[in-house]
């Protein structure tokens, strides 16, 4: 019985102990873990921060959407900006011996959402697929895709003629634009990419990380 009791006291002055020390803890040492940041949203955050004024006008607007379709395209080449994304599987098809896929972005996972002020982003990636993953990719799932970016395909035809196959496409646009509704919110269009993909693997939700503060 005296042991319990000790044990009963000194756990509300471990606590505070505990409390104490990281309370006083110098900034940088404590930590936290919270949800990890995509590329993509990375990027759209600084860009907006540099062009704040681009929905003035009309003139603003294509001013700013010209830079943004030159600067993302530039990044793509050395970074993938889509790591982390849920892509769901379009089409599949065969061209010259090699299995093509088309995956979208524009279908999310149930209760999947964007930081702000992303309200959305919509892409198809089309790339060649190991025959290892042919009959394995799934029409039902959500998937992260990951490769290197080859160049940017100007429309539906050029898919189709990859795959083989008929097919569709959200858009070609490559773009920024302040959401129709939520005015706070902007849409952001990458319009169709050919990517080499190097792994493509079962989205599993949004990562947590552990972060310094």
């Amino acid at each position: 019985m005296k042991y319990v009791k000790k044990n009963l006291f000194a756990f509300p002055i471990l606590l505070i102990i505990a409390t104490f020390v990281a309370c006083n803890a110098k900034p940088g040492e404590r930590t936290r873990y919270v949800d990890e940041i995509y590329p993509i949203e990375n990027y759209v955050m600084s860009f907006l921060d540099s062009h704040k004024d681009f929905n003035t006008n009309d003139i603003t607007r294509e001013k700013t959407n010209s830079e943004f379709e030159k600067q993302i395209l530039d990044t793509l080449r050395n970074d993938n900006l889509l790591k982390g994304l849920p892509v769901k599987l379009e089409r599949m098809g065969e061209s010259k011996g090699s299995y093509i896929a088309q995956f979208r972005s524009w279908i999310h996972p149930s209760g999947f959402e964007f930081k702000n002020p992303i309200d959305d982003v919509y892409f198809d990636i089309v790339g060649t697929i190991p025959d290892s993953l042919a009959t394995k990719i799934s029409d039902n799932e959500y998937y992260v895709v990951d490769g290197s970016f080859i160049s940017r395909l100007d429309g539906i035809e050029e898919i189709e003629v990859l795959l083989g196959k008929n097919t569709s496409a959200y858009t070609n646009t490559i773009s920024i634009k302040v959401d129709d509704i939520w005015k706070e919110k902007v849409e952001v269009y990458l319009g169709i990419l050919f990517f080499n993909f190097t792994s493509i693997e079962p989205f599993n939700g949004r990562k947590t990380i552990e972060e310094k503060y």
